[in-house]
C-alpha cells in the first residue's frame, strides 16, 4: 500500500469478481461483497492521503475472447425482475456514490466501448434479434438487448444526482 503515495489519486477496473459470482449481482451477493472491497480501498487511500476515485461498469462478460471463458459473467442486470433497465449499472452508480470525494467529484466508466468485455455503454440499436441468449456458451444464458442509448441515458441521469450536471450547465450559460 505504501507505494500507492506516489499517485495522486487511484481507482480500479473491471470488478467482476471470482466464480461465485456468475450470475444476476443482487442474488450472488456481488455488490455486497465489492462495497466492502471498495470500502476497504477507499480507507487504504485516504489513510495515505491519496484521492479514491469509484468506478462505474454496466456488467462484464469476456467469453468471447479466446482463454478467458472462465471468468464470471457480471449480468448486465442485477436480477431477473429488471431486464433491459441497466440495473446493474445503475447500482455500481449507488454504490460509487457513498465513496465519492466531494473535493473531486469524480466517478470512472468502464467502459465507453470496450466490446470484448462485454463493458461497452456505447450505444447499441434494437433489432428484431433481441432479446437474445444464444449462442449461451457466449451469453452465460442472460439477455442481451439492443439497447439504443439506454446507457448514455443512465449517466446523464447520475451525472445529475452527483452535482456535474449543475455546474455544467451552469459554465455553459457564461457564468465562471
Amino acid at each position: 500500500p505504501q507505494r500507492l503515495r506516489s499517485f495522486d489519486a487511484v481507482t480500479y477496473h473491471d470488478m467482476q469478481g471470482s466464480l461465485q459470482y456468475d450470475g444476476y449481482p443482487l442474488l450472488t451477493g456481488f455488490f455486497k461483497d465489492m462495497e466492502s472491497t471498495i470500502s476497504d480501498y477507499k480507507t487504504t487511500a485516504d489513510s495515505l492521503g491519496v484521492r479514491f476515485i469509484p468506478a462505474v461498469m454496466p456488467g462484464f462478460n469476456d467469453r468471447g475472447l479466446p482463454a478467458n471463458g472462465q471468468h464470471a459473467i457480471l449480468a448486465r442486470e442485477a436480477s431477473v425482475e429488471t431486464e433491459n433497465t441497466g440495473a446493474t449499472y445503475r447500482t455500481f452508480f449507488q454504490m460509487a456514490r457513498k465513496f465519492l470525494d466531494p473535493a473531486v467529484n469524480v466517478m470512472m466508466i468502464t467502459s465507453f466501448n470496450e466490446w470484448s468485455d462485454d463493458t461497452q455503454i456505447e450505444p447499441v440499436v434494437s433489432s428484431y434479434l433481441t432479446p437474445c441468449k444464444h449462442p449461451a456458451e457466449l451469453t452465460g444464458g442472460y439477455n442481451y438487448y439492443g439497447y439504443n442509448d439506454l446507457y448514455l441515458n443512465i449517466t446523464r441521469e447520475e451525472k445529475a444526482q452527483t452535482g456535474h450536471g449543475a455546474a455544467a450547465s451552469h459554465r455553459q450559460q457564461g457564468a465562471p
